[in-house]
Protein backbone atom coordinates (compact mmCIF):
# COMPACT_ATOMS: atom_id res chain seq x y z
CA UNK A 1 0.00 0.00 0.00
CA UNK A 2 1.46 3.09 -1.00
CA UNK A 3 1.01 5.40 2.11
CA UNK A 4 2.22 9.14 0.69
CA UNK A 5 4.96 9.17 3.35
CA UNK A 6 8.11 11.54 2.17
CA UNK A 7 10.94 12.57 4.36
CA UNK A 8 10.79 14.86 5.86
CA UNK A 9 6.51 14.50 6.37
CA UNK A 10 4.72 16.96 4.23
CA UNK A 11 2.85 19.07 6.07
CA UNK A 12 -0.67 19.66 4.96
CA UNK A 13 -3.20 22.09 6.18
CA UNK A 14 -7.07 21.88 6.55
CA UNK A 15 -9.68 24.80 6.33
CA UNK A 16 -12.53 23.61 6.97
CA UNK A 17 -15.38 24.63 9.66
CA UNK A 18 -16.75 21.37 9.93
CA UNK A 19 -14.83 19.98 12.78
CA UNK A 20 -16.28 16.52 12.57
CA UNK A 21 -15.08 15.89 8.83
CA UNK A 22 -11.79 18.05 10.31
CA UNK A 23 -10.93 15.62 12.05
CA UNK A 24 -11.90 12.77 10.07
CA UNK A 25 -9.77 13.34 7.73
CA UNK A 26 -6.75 14.92 9.65
CA UNK A 27 -7.02 11.11 11.43
CA UNK A 28 -6.99 9.54 8.26
CA UNK A 29 -3.88 11.61 7.22
CA UNK A 30 -1.65 11.64 9.98
CA UNK A 31 -1.98 7.41 9.41
CA UNK A 32 -0.50 8.20 5.96
CA UNK A 33 2.63 9.67 7.55
CA UNK A 34 1.73 12.99 6.90
CA UNK A 35 2.20 16.19 9.60
CA UNK A 36 -2.13 17.78 9.51
CA UNK A 37 -3.00 20.61 10.75
CA UNK A 38 -6.70 22.23 11.27
CA UNK A 39 -7.79 25.66 10.85
CA UNK A 40 -12.10 26.53 11.43
CA UNK A 41 -11.55 29.88 9.31
CA UNK A 42 -10.09 31.81 6.60
CA UNK A 43 -8.70 33.80 9.37
CA UNK A 44 -6.46 31.20 11.24
CA UNK A 45 -5.88 29.32 7.60
CA UNK A 46 -4.04 32.23 6.64
CA UNK A 47 -2.18 32.53 10.46
CA UNK A 48 -0.81 28.54 9.78
CA UNK A 49 0.16 29.33 6.22
CA UNK A 50 2.43 31.68 7.69
CA UNK A 51 3.96 29.70 10.58
CA UNK A 52 3.80 26.44 9.02
CA UNK A 53 4.70 26.70 5.54
CA UNK A 54 2.42 24.05 4.40
CA UNK A 55 2.91 21.83 1.28
CA UNK A 56 -0.40 21.32 0.52
CA UNK A 57 -3.79 23.02 1.44
CA UNK A 58 -7.25 21.29 1.53
CA UNK A 59 -9.26 24.16 1.23
CA UNK A 60 -13.03 24.14 1.52
CA UNK A 61 -15.05 27.04 0.32
CA UNK A 62 -17.68 27.81 2.14
CA UNK A 63 -16.55 29.35 5.34
CA UNK A 64 -17.85 30.77 8.74
CA UNK A 65 -16.03 34.22 7.79
CA UNK A 66 -15.48 34.33 4.07
CA UNK A 67 -15.25 32.37 0.40
CA UNK A 68 -12.14 30.04 0.76
CA UNK A 69 -11.55 31.05 -2.46
CA UNK A 70 -10.19 34.31 -1.50
CA UNK A 71 -7.34 32.46 0.16
CA UNK A 72 -6.10 31.12 -3.26
CA UNK A 73 -3.82 34.91 -3.84
CA UNK A 74 -2.40 34.86 -0.56
CA UNK A 75 -1.17 31.19 -0.87
CA UNK A 76 -0.14 32.24 -4.35
CA UNK A 77 1.89 34.89 -2.73
CA UNK A 78 3.88 32.59 0.03
CA UNK A 79 7.70 31.96 -1.43
CA UNK A 80 7.44 28.61 -1.41
CA UNK A 81 3.35 28.14 -2.59
CA UNK A 82 1.54 25.46 -1.27
CA UNK A 83 -0.57 23.11 -4.10
CA UNK A 84 -4.23 24.04 -3.37
CA UNK A 85 -6.84 21.06 -3.20
CA UNK A 86 -10.51 22.06 -3.04
CA UNK A 87 -12.87 19.87 -0.87
CA UNK A 88 -16.26 21.51 -0.68
CA UNK A 89 -19.77 20.29 -0.14
CA UNK A 90 -21.10 23.43 -2.35
CA UNK A 91 -19.08 23.21 -5.84
CA UNK A 92 -20.11 25.25 -8.67
CA UNK A 93 -18.86 25.15 -12.31
CA UNK A 94 -18.03 29.25 -12.02
CA UNK A 95 -15.76 28.25 -8.78
CA UNK A 96 -14.04 25.31 -10.18
CA UNK A 97 -12.96 27.40 -13.22
CA UNK A 98 -11.76 30.09 -11.00
CA UNK A 99 -10.15 27.83 -8.44
CA UNK A 100 -7.78 26.17 -11.35
CA UNK A 101 -7.41 28.94 -13.05
CA UNK A 102 -5.90 30.54 -9.90
CA UNK A 103 -3.63 27.01 -9.49
CA UNK A 104 -5.53 25.18 -7.78
CA UNK A 105 -4.51 21.64 -8.02
CA UNK A 106 -7.64 20.16 -8.05
CA UNK A 107 -11.33 20.55 -7.05
CA UNK A 108 -13.40 18.02 -5.70
CA UNK A 109 -16.61 17.32 -3.89
CA UNK A 110 -17.95 16.04 -0.51
CA UNK A 111 -20.03 13.45 -1.47
CA UNK A 112 -22.59 11.35 0.41
CA UNK A 113 -20.44 8.29 0.21
CA UNK A 114 -16.99 9.98 0.67
CA UNK A 115 -14.54 8.80 -1.84
CA UNK A 116 -11.10 9.32 0.56
CA UNK A 117 -9.25 6.81 -1.98
CA UNK A 118 -9.54 9.77 -4.69
CA UNK A 119 -9.04 12.34 -2.27
CA UNK A 120 -5.67 10.62 -1.07
CA UNK A 121 -4.64 10.10 -4.89
CA UNK A 122 -4.97 14.08 -5.44
CA UNK A 123 -2.89 14.84 -2.50
CA UNK A 124 -0.44 12.38 -3.60
CA UNK A 125 0.25 13.81 -7.14
CA UNK A 126 -0.44 17.85 -5.42
CA UNK A 127 2.96 16.82 -3.37
CA UNK A 128 5.11 15.34 -6.88
CA UNK A 129 3.70 18.44 -8.38
CA UNK A 130 5.21 20.81 -6.18
CA UNK A 131 8.73 18.61 -5.78
CA UNK A 132 8.67 19.02 -9.38
CA UNK A 133 8.08 22.71 -9.62
CA UNK A 134 10.31 23.99 -6.56
CA UNK A 135 12.79 21.46 -7.96
CA UNK A 136 12.33 23.79 -11.87
CA UNK A 137 12.37 26.67 -9.80
CA UNK A 138 15.81 26.02 -8.51
CA UNK A 139 17.43 25.12 -11.08
CA UNK A 140 16.19 28.06 -13.22
CA UNK A 141 18.29 31.11 -14.72
CA UNK A 142 15.07 33.05 -14.97
CA UNK A 143 16.29 36.51 -15.11
CA UNK A 144 14.20 38.05 -12.08
CA UNK A 145 15.52 41.55 -12.56
CA UNK A 146 13.63 42.24 -16.35
CA UNK A 147 9.96 40.89 -15.11
CA UNK A 148 9.39 42.62 -11.89
CA UNK A 149 6.15 41.90 -9.71
CA UNK A 150 5.34 39.28 -6.99
CA UNK A 151 1.48 39.35 -7.94
CA UNK A 152 -0.48 36.42 -8.04
CA UNK A 153 -1.64 36.16 -11.36
CA UNK A 154 2.53 36.78 -12.68
CA UNK A 155 3.62 34.32 -10.09
CA UNK A 156 1.63 31.64 -11.98
CA UNK A 157 2.66 32.62 -15.26
CA UNK A 158 6.49 32.64 -14.14
CA UNK A 159 5.57 29.06 -12.99
CA UNK A 160 4.61 28.14 -16.55
CA UNK A 161 7.35 29.57 -17.80
CA UNK A 162 9.65 27.67 -15.51
CA UNK A 163 7.93 24.81 -16.80
CA UNK A 164 8.28 25.49 -20.27
CA UNK A 165 11.77 26.32 -19.98
CA UNK A 166 12.92 22.91 -19.41
CA UNK A 167 10.92 21.04 -22.19
CA UNK A 168 11.44 21.87 -25.53
CA UNK A 169 8.78 22.33 -26.63
CA UNK A 170 6.87 24.64 -28.80
CA UNK A 171 5.87 28.06 -26.86
CA UNK A 172 2.93 30.15 -27.81
CA UNK A 173 2.62 33.02 -25.43
CA UNK A 174 -0.64 35.17 -25.59
CA UNK A 175 -1.17 38.38 -24.08
CA UNK A 176 -2.48 41.94 -25.03
CA UNK A 177 0.05 44.94 -26.77
CA UNK A 178 2.49 46.10 -24.22
CA UNK A 179 2.50 43.13 -21.40
CA UNK A 180 5.48 42.19 -22.11
CA UNK A 181 5.31 38.84 -24.36
CA UNK A 182 9.25 39.22 -25.74
CA UNK A 183 10.22 39.40 -21.87
CA UNK A 184 8.60 36.23 -21.23
CA UNK A 185 10.30 34.89 -24.36
CA UNK A 186 13.71 35.95 -23.42
CA UNK A 187 13.26 34.65 -19.40
CA UNK A 188 12.12 31.14 -21.39
CA UNK A 189 15.41 30.78 -23.66
CA UNK A 190 17.76 32.15 -21.07
CA UNK A 191 16.19 29.52 -18.58
CA UNK A 192 16.13 26.49 -20.86
CA UNK A 193 19.40 24.18 -22.48
CA UNK A 194 19.64 26.53 -25.38
CA UNK A 195 20.64 29.63 -22.98
CA UNK A 196 24.14 29.68 -24.62
CA UNK A 197 23.16 30.05 -27.80
CA UNK A 198 21.25 32.68 -29.76
CA UNK A 199 17.75 33.90 -29.46
CA UNK A 200 16.53 35.16 -32.61
CA UNK A 201 13.57 37.42 -32.81
CA UNK A 202 11.32 37.83 -36.13
CA UNK A 203 9.25 40.80 -35.55
CA UNK A 204 6.45 39.48 -38.27
CA UNK A 205 4.60 42.98 -38.57
CA UNK A 206 7.53 44.62 -39.26
CA UNK A 207 8.66 42.73 -42.13
CA UNK A 208 6.96 43.71 -45.55
CA UNK A 209 4.98 40.55 -46.94
CA UNK A 210 7.05 40.30 -50.27
CA UNK A 211 10.31 39.74 -48.07
CA UNK A 212 9.17 37.88 -45.37
CA UNK A 213 10.76 34.03 -47.02
CA UNK A 214 13.76 35.58 -47.95
CA UNK A 215 14.50 37.36 -44.60
CA UNK A 216 13.42 33.86 -42.74
CA UNK A 217 14.65 30.73 -45.13
CA UNK A 218 17.59 33.32 -46.59
CA UNK A 219 18.50 33.32 -50.23
CA UNK A 220 21.31 32.55 -53.24
CA UNK A 221 22.98 35.13 -54.45
CA UNK A 222 21.51 35.97 -57.90
CA UNK A 223 18.01 34.34 -56.71
CA UNK A 224 16.52 37.78 -57.57
CA UNK A 225 16.62 41.32 -58.09
CA UNK A 226 18.84 42.29 -55.84
CA UNK A 227 20.21 39.53 -54.05
CA UNK A 228 24.02 40.28 -54.74
CA UNK A 229 25.43 37.87 -52.39
CA UNK A 230 24.27 34.59 -50.42
CA UNK A 231 22.10 35.63 -47.11
CA UNK A 232 21.79 33.31 -44.17
CA UNK A 233 18.13 33.34 -43.20
CA UNK A 234 16.80 33.94 -39.75
CA UNK A 235 15.72 30.22 -39.03
CA UNK A 236 19.05 29.22 -40.05
CA UNK A 237 21.05 31.68 -37.49
CA UNK A 238 18.49 30.09 -34.86
CA UNK A 239 20.12 26.86 -35.40
CA UNK A 240 20.91 25.42 -31.67
CA UNK A 241 18.85 28.04 -30.15
CA UNK A 242 15.73 29.51 -30.06
CA UNK A 243 13.41 31.46 -32.85
CA UNK A 244 11.06 33.82 -31.44
CA UNK A 245 8.30 34.64 -33.75
CA UNK A 246 6.36 37.66 -32.47
CA UNK A 247 2.56 38.74 -33.94
CA UNK A 248 2.93 35.14 -35.32
CA UNK A 249 -0.84 35.95 -36.35
CA UNK A 250 0.12 38.42 -39.08
CA UNK A 251 2.31 35.50 -40.94
CA UNK A 252 0.55 35.54 -44.35
CA UNK A 253 -1.28 32.04 -45.22
CA UNK A 254 1.76 30.99 -47.52
CA UNK A 255 4.39 31.71 -44.89
CA UNK A 256 1.92 29.57 -42.96
CA UNK A 257 2.23 27.06 -44.77
CA UNK A 258 6.27 26.98 -45.10
CA UNK A 259 6.17 27.24 -41.34
CA UNK A 260 4.30 24.40 -40.89
CA UNK A 261 6.74 22.28 -43.07
CA UNK A 262 9.63 23.63 -41.58
CA UNK A 263 7.91 22.70 -37.70
CA UNK A 264 7.03 18.88 -39.25
CA UNK A 265 10.78 18.25 -40.99
CA UNK A 266 12.97 20.73 -39.38
CA UNK A 267 14.43 21.72 -43.11
CA UNK A 268 13.77 23.87 -45.69
CA UNK A 269 14.96 25.12 -49.03
CA UNK A 270 16.77 28.84 -49.29
CA UNK A 271 14.92 30.89 -52.07
CA UNK A 272 17.72 30.27 -55.17
CA UNK A 273 19.06 26.95 -53.97
CA UNK A 274 18.61 23.16 -54.71
CA UNK A 275 19.63 21.40 -51.48
CA UNK A 276 17.49 21.48 -48.64
CA UNK A 277 19.20 23.11 -45.08
CA UNK A 278 18.44 21.65 -41.92
CA UNK A 279 17.89 23.48 -38.63
CA UNK A 280 17.55 22.74 -35.09
CA UNK A 281 15.86 25.26 -32.91
CA UNK A 282 13.17 25.74 -30.25
CA UNK A 283 10.27 28.03 -31.49
CA UNK A 284 8.59 30.38 -29.68
CA UNK A 285 5.78 32.08 -30.70
CA UNK A 286 3.83 35.32 -29.54
CA UNK A 287 0.26 37.46 -30.25
CA UNK A 288 -2.15 39.51 -29.44
CA UNK A 289 -4.66 38.19 -31.38
CA UNK A 290 -7.13 35.42 -30.70
CA UNK A 291 -5.75 33.35 -33.03
CA UNK A 292 -8.67 30.61 -32.54
CA UNK A 293 -10.85 32.69 -34.00
CA UNK A 294 -8.32 33.36 -36.79
CA UNK A 295 -8.64 30.01 -37.40
CA UNK A 296 -13.00 30.22 -37.76
CA UNK A 297 -12.06 32.92 -40.01
CA UNK A 298 -10.01 31.30 -42.49
CA UNK A 299 -7.49 33.61 -41.77
CA UNK A 300 -4.68 30.99 -39.68
CA UNK A 301 -4.32 27.61 -40.37
CA UNK A 302 -5.82 25.40 -37.68
CA UNK A 303 -2.50 22.78 -38.14
CA UNK A 304 0.05 25.28 -37.63
CA UNK A 305 -1.59 26.42 -34.71
CA UNK A 306 -1.75 22.97 -33.44
CA UNK A 307 2.14 22.78 -33.76
CA UNK A 308 2.51 26.45 -32.21
CA UNK A 309 0.75 25.65 -28.86
CA UNK A 310 2.47 22.66 -27.24
CA UNK A 311 2.62 24.99 -24.36
CA UNK A 312 0.22 28.16 -23.98
CA UNK A 313 1.37 30.97 -21.72
CA UNK A 314 -0.53 33.65 -20.94
CA UNK A 315 0.26 36.88 -19.88
CA UNK A 316 -1.47 38.77 -17.40
CA UNK A 317 -2.83 42.30 -18.07
CA UNK A 318 -1.49 44.58 -15.82
CA UNK A 319 -5.12 46.01 -14.40
CA UNK A 320 -4.91 42.25 -12.84
CA UNK A 321 -1.74 42.52 -11.14
CA UNK A 322 -2.27 46.03 -10.07
CA UNK A 323 -0.06 45.37 -6.82
CA UNK A 324 2.55 44.94 -9.23
CA UNK A 325 2.41 48.68 -10.13
CA UNK A 326 5.03 50.00 -7.47
CA UNK A 327 7.91 47.94 -7.87
CA UNK A 328 7.32 48.37 -11.93
CA UNK A 329 7.71 52.21 -11.35
CA UNK A 330 10.31 51.86 -9.04
CA UNK A 331 12.37 49.73 -11.36
CA UNK A 332 11.54 51.41 -14.59
CA UNK A 333 12.92 55.52 -12.42
CA UNK A 334 16.18 53.40 -11.60
CA UNK A 335 16.35 52.71 -15.45
CA UNK A 336 15.69 56.72 -16.14
CA UNK A 337 18.21 57.60 -13.18
CA UNK A 338 20.72 55.37 -14.65
CA UNK A 339 20.59 57.03 -18.21
CA UNK A 340 19.94 60.50 -17.31
CA UNK A 341 23.07 60.16 -14.78
CA UNK A 342 20.84 61.53 -11.89
CA UNK A 343 19.66 60.54 -8.18
CA UNK A 344 16.79 57.86 -8.64
CA UNK A 345 13.33 60.21 -7.67
CA UNK A 346 10.99 59.28 -5.00
CA UNK A 347 7.29 58.14 -5.32
CA UNK A 348 4.40 60.49 -3.25
CA UNK A 349 1.88 58.01 -2.38
CA UNK A 350 -0.53 59.63 -3.90
CA UNK A 351 1.09 59.35 -7.22
CA UNK A 352 1.21 55.64 -7.04
CA UNK A 353 -2.62 55.81 -6.09
CA UNK A 354 -3.35 58.01 -8.98
CA UNK A 355 -1.53 54.83 -10.61
CA UNK A 356 -3.46 52.40 -9.25
CA UNK A 357 -6.97 54.34 -10.25
CA UNK A 358 -6.02 54.19 -14.27
CA UNK A 359 -7.27 50.72 -16.55
CA UNK A 360 -3.64 50.76 -18.12
CA UNK A 361 -5.08 49.57 -21.40
CA UNK A 362 -1.42 50.00 -23.17
CA UNK A 363 -0.35 47.87 -20.21
CA UNK A 364 3.09 47.59 -18.85
CA UNK A 365 4.37 49.82 -22.22
CA UNK A 366 2.02 52.70 -20.83
CA UNK A 367 3.22 52.46 -17.50
CA UNK A 368 6.48 52.99 -18.76
CA UNK A 369 5.55 55.99 -20.79
CA UNK A 370 3.55 57.18 -18.31
CA UNK A 371 6.51 57.39 -15.89
CA UNK A 372 8.66 58.68 -18.50
CA UNK A 373 6.65 61.74 -19.05
CA UNK A 374 6.31 62.78 -15.46
CA UNK A 375 10.12 62.12 -15.39
CA UNK A 376 10.54 64.04 -17.74
CA UNK A 377 8.12 66.80 -16.13
CA UNK A 378 9.36 66.45 -12.63
CA UNK A 379 13.59 66.75 -14.21
CA UNK A 380 15.04 68.65 -11.29
CA UNK A 381 13.10 67.96 -8.35
CA UNK A 382 13.58 65.10 -6.27
CA UNK A 383 9.78 63.15 -5.75
CA UNK A 384 6.88 62.63 -8.46
CA UNK A 385 3.66 63.76 -7.67
CA UNK A 386 0.47 63.38 -9.03
CA UNK A 387 0.84 67.14 -10.76
CA UNK A 388 3.58 65.31 -12.50
CA UNK A 389 1.16 63.05 -14.42
CA UNK A 390 -0.60 63.31 -17.40
CA UNK A 391 -3.68 65.79 -16.51
CA UNK A 392 -6.72 63.12 -17.22
CA UNK A 393 -4.80 60.81 -14.37
CA UNK A 394 -4.31 64.00 -12.20
CA UNK A 395 -7.47 64.70 -12.79
CA UNK A 396 -8.80 61.22 -11.97
CA UNK A 397 -7.67 60.72 -8.77
CA UNK A 398 -9.12 64.24 -7.53
CA UNK A 399 -12.57 63.36 -8.54
CA UNK A 400 -11.88 59.84 -7.14
CA UNK A 401 -11.24 61.79 -3.46
CA UNK A 402 -13.52 64.46 -3.87
CA UNK A 403 -16.92 62.86 -5.22
CA UNK A 404 -16.25 58.73 -3.96
CA UNK A 405 -20.08 57.42 -4.91
CA UNK A 406 -19.59 59.97 -7.96
CA UNK A 407 -19.34 56.57 -10.38
CA UNK A 408 -22.18 54.56 -8.86
CA UNK A 409 -24.88 54.36 -10.80
CA UNK A 410 -27.62 57.10 -10.05
CA UNK A 411 -30.85 55.00 -10.69
CA UNK A 412 -29.50 52.43 -7.87
CA UNK A 413 -33.03 51.52 -6.09
CA UNK A 414 -31.90 52.67 -2.69
CA UNK A 415 -34.92 53.85 0.09
CA UNK A 416 -34.99 57.63 -0.60
CA UNK A 417 -35.17 60.17 2.65
CA UNK A 418 -38.79 61.39 3.32
CA UNK A 419 -39.85 64.70 3.80
CA UNK A 420 -40.41 64.72 7.35
CA UNK A 421 -36.79 62.61 8.18
CA UNK A 422 -34.27 63.82 9.98
CA UNK A 423 -31.81 64.26 6.95
CA UNK A 424 -28.11 63.15 7.56
CA UNK A 425 -24.84 64.96 6.16
CA UNK A 426 -25.23 64.18 2.08
CA UNK A 427 -21.66 62.64 2.98
CA UNK A 428 -22.97 60.44 4.87
CA UNK A 429 -26.33 59.44 2.95
CA UNK A 430 -23.87 58.65 -0.23
CA UNK A 431 -21.95 56.36 1.72
CA UNK A 432 -24.57 54.49 2.65
CA UNK A 433 -25.57 54.24 -0.80
CA UNK A 434 -22.89 53.03 -1.87
CA UNK A 435 -22.47 50.79 1.06
CA UNK A 436 -26.00 49.33 0.26
CA UNK A 437 -25.33 49.16 -3.73
CA UNK A 438 -21.91 46.77 -3.21
CA UNK A 439 -23.44 44.72 -0.87
CA UNK A 440 -26.19 44.25 -3.58
CA UNK A 441 -23.82 44.11 -6.36
CA UNK A 442 -21.19 41.29 -4.88
CA UNK A 443 -24.73 39.09 -4.09
CA UNK A 444 -26.19 39.45 -7.11
CA UNK A 445 -22.93 38.64 -8.97
CA UNK A 446 -21.77 36.15 -6.51
CA UNK A 447 -18.30 38.22 -5.91
CA UNK A 448 -17.51 37.74 -9.55
CA UNK A 449 -15.06 40.90 -10.04
CA UNK A 450 -15.35 40.43 -14.02
CA UNK A 451 -19.07 40.49 -13.50
CA UNK A 452 -19.63 43.29 -11.36
CA UNK A 453 -17.28 45.78 -12.82
CA UNK A 454 -19.51 44.68 -16.19
CA UNK A 455 -22.71 44.99 -14.11
CA UNK A 456 -22.01 48.67 -12.21
CA UNK A 457 -19.84 50.02 -15.50
CA UNK A 458 -16.89 50.99 -12.95
CA UNK A 459 -13.78 49.96 -13.93
CA UNK A 460 -11.87 47.06 -12.07
CA UNK A 461 -9.36 48.95 -10.02
CA UNK A 462 -12.33 51.85 -8.96
CA UNK A 463 -14.84 48.88 -7.77
CA UNK A 464 -11.97 47.02 -5.96
CA UNK A 465 -11.23 50.57 -4.56
CA UNK A 466 -15.10 50.94 -3.14
CA UNK A 467 -15.23 47.72 -1.63
CA UNK A 468 -12.35 48.09 0.30
CA UNK A 469 -13.04 50.93 0.96
CA UNK A 470 -16.59 50.12 2.29
CA UNK A 471 -14.92 47.36 4.39
CA UNK A 472 -16.61 44.65 1.93
CA UNK A 473 -13.24 42.84 0.33
CA UNK A 474 -13.74 39.97 2.73
CA UNK A 475 -17.65 40.38 4.67
CA UNK A 476 -19.43 40.50 2.00
CA UNK A 477 -19.61 36.64 0.23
Amino acid sequence: MQTGRTDPPAKLLIVDDDPLFGEMISDLLEELGYQPQLAATLAEGRRLVREMAPDLVLLDVVMPDGNGLDLLPDLAREPCSPEILILTGEGDAQGAELAIKSGAWDYLLKTTAFDFERVQLAIERGLQHRQTRLRNQRASGMPDDEIVGTSPALRSCLQQVNQAAGTGFNVLITGETGTGKELFARAIHKSGPRAAEDLVTVDCTAIPRQLVESILFGHQKGAFTGAEENTLGLIKRADGGTLFLDEVGELSASMQKKLLRVLQERRFIPIGAKAPVKSDFCLISATNQDLEQLVQQGLFRQDLLFRLRSIVIEVPPLRERLEDIPSLALSHLVQLSRRHGRAVKKLAPDFLEALSLHDWPGNVRELFGVLESAYAAAFTEDVLYPQHLPSKMHAKRVMAELHPASDVPPDFPTESPHAGDTLPPIREYRRRADHEYLQALLRQCHNDMARSAQVSGLSPSRLYSLIKLHGLAKKEK
